[in-house]
């Protein structure tokens, strides 16, 4: 949970006397916890989900847009280039852009303060403590020609928004900011954000004295910086979108222009069909527009505009649910479901039941393994692009991976190990599969241990073998190894064999091993 804290004449100059209810009515609708006990230190708790609404103002202009269904929506520009970004290991991703004036047309309340607040908090939620990405906010009335990015020399003097001054490596280590977000610094390199008049940020920590943020100031420049595309991408819509609803424009530089165009195709389909199916009420054209644009959202022949700060909405259910909520879940009635089936078990789910229970039987201990790993060692493997973690950074092609792990884990304990594992893998050609993996390894197992494990397990399934064709697999012995065929469904993914010597050293397995994988798909289909 994300909390804002404020007080009574703050929300009573947004929402009016009646800010307790009008605030507790929007929270039952939005979803959101509201403690207004002590008024001068009021916190209002808001879901992860919806970073849009984390200051007074944002929460405030959705409230208004419920009330009155009538957005306001700000436009970007695009405007020549007057920007030079340099190669940056530490941050590498960088974009600016510029606001136009900065008053609130209806509360005549200056949004500046309400920014910052919004811009740390959503930098320390959603931006991971600014390790994800980091945001500056300067007076562009102070900014002074050519913005340029990139590594900066820490010796230079700068003084700080809050008027400590020193060379950057000292400040790094003595400024409140630089203490706080020490984890981030990087000794080799130091970025900066300046014009020709100096440095005016130094990313994740501080931003200059200079074009500090005051009540006076009519238009911003923000800049923001990220470790990664997403977190780029992920910032610049968060800001974006607090300034684009409220009415005010941005300026972009040409540079940035797919932006602009990755705005436009921000688009979901809906329709009242759907929402029939869904929900199980009938809307014609004029409800669904007019329930949608109490949330935000313009809809317009069975397509609906998503605005750029909406980054929780990423499909058709997310439109339902906000349908759901303008509608109001005390107008949809509960009904009964009608369906003429019952349900039953899942197919693959019990062949994987009754196959435990058989392996389990043939004296096999079961193994679980993840289907993401950091296994480098066998090539059976998809690389996964922008992986939360390097621990997760591959996906299995088959179990053969996870089982001689496994082995390789339990060398300390006695021979012969037979282990087994039911899970799913992803195939050469993109489809998921259930497979089941048995591997055995001791001094006395061979090609006709791990076939007669086979021969067991097929006549307890009452399927018939066809033949086993001898394959070519740089991880078994050659002439000791081939694809299991039966009559009908056949996959690659059904051989056994035994495992090449030269990986059983590259595991550091000291006896023979089989290993025999069979396809559940294939089971299924050939079984009685």
């Amino acid at each position: 949970m994300v909390v804002i804290r404020s007080n009574r004449e703050t929300l009573e100059e947004y929402f009016g006397l009646d800010w307790k209810e009008n605030i507790y009515e929007f929270s039952r609708i939005i979803g959101f916890s509201f403690e207004p006990q002590v008024e001068d230190d009021i916190k209002i708790e808001l879901n992860p989900d919806r970073p849009d609404l984390y200051s007074i103002a944002s929460l405030f202009n959705c409230f208004q847009i419920y009330k009155t269904g009538k957005m306001r929506n700000g436009k970007i520009f695009l405007k020549k280039e007057n920007i030079s970004v340099h190669a940056a290991r530490t941050r590498p991703y960088f974009v600016v852009f510029m606001t136009d004036g900065l008053k609130d047309d209806n509360s005549h309340n200056i949004l500046n303060q309400d920014f910052l607040e919004y811009s740390d908090r959503v930098s320390e939620s959603v931006g991971k403590s600014r390790s994800k990405f980091a945001i500056g906010a300067h007076d562009l009335s102070a900014i002074r020609g050519k913005i340029v990015y990139g590594p900066v020399d820490a010796n230079e003097v700068i003084t700080t928004y809050d008027g400590m001054k020193g060379k950057i490596s000292e400040l790094l280590t003595e400024h409140e900011k630089g203490i706080k977000y020490q984890l981030l610094q990087n000794n080799k390199e130091v970025v900066g954000v300046s014009d020709e008049s100096g440095i005016i940020s130094v990313p994740p920590f501080f931003n200059s004295y200079r074009t500090r943020v005051t009540s006076r100031t009519e238009r911003m420049l923000v800049d923001i910086t990220a470790t990664s595309q997403q977190g780029l991408d992920l910032g610049f819509r968060l800001m974006a979108g607090y300034f684009l609803s409220k009415g005010i424009n941005i300026s972009l530089p040409e540079r940035y222009s797919s932006y602009e165009n990755n705005l436009s195709l921000n688009k979901i389909k809906i329709s009242s069909e759907i929402i029939k199916n869904i929900v199980g009420i009938k809307v014609n054209e004029d409800t669904m527009l007019r329930t949608l644009a109490k949330m935000g959202i313009k809809y317009n022949e069975r397509y609906c505009s998503i605005p750029i700060g909406r980054v929780d909405i990423m499909g058709e259910v997310d439109i339902i649910e906000d349908f759901i909520k303008g509608y109001g879940i005390e107008n949809i009635h509960e009904g009964v479901l009608e369906n003429n089936f019952i349900g039953k078990e899942n197919r693959i789910n019990h062949a994987s039941n009754v196959l435990r229970e058989l392996m389990v039987g043939l004296g096999f201990q079961e193994v679980k393994n993840f289907v993401l790993s950091d296994s480098i060692d066998l090539d059976q493997f998809f690389q996964i692009n922008n992986p939360k973690s390097s621990d997760f950074s591959r996906i299995r092609q088959d179990l053969l991976s996870s089982l001689i792990r496994a082995v390789e884990r339990n060398r300390a304990q006695p021979f012969p190990q037979t282990l087994f594992e039911v899970g799913d893998c992803i195939r050469d050609n993109g489809t998921q599969e259930t497979s089941l993996g048995c591997i055995m390894s001791g001094k006395s197992v061979s090609y006709d241990t791990i076939k007669g494990v086979l021969d067991a397990l097929l006549r307890a399934l009452n399927v018939r073998l066809s033949e086993i064709r001898p394959t070519k697999n740089d991880h078994f012995i050659n002439g000791r190894s081939g694809n299991i065929i039966f009559s009908e469904n056949n996959s690659l993914s059904n051989f056994l064999g035994e495992v090449h010597p030269f990986l059983l050293e590259k595991f550091n397995i000291p006896f023979p091993t089989v290993y025999l994988e069979l396809s559940l798909g294939s089971i299924l289909t050939n079984s009685n």
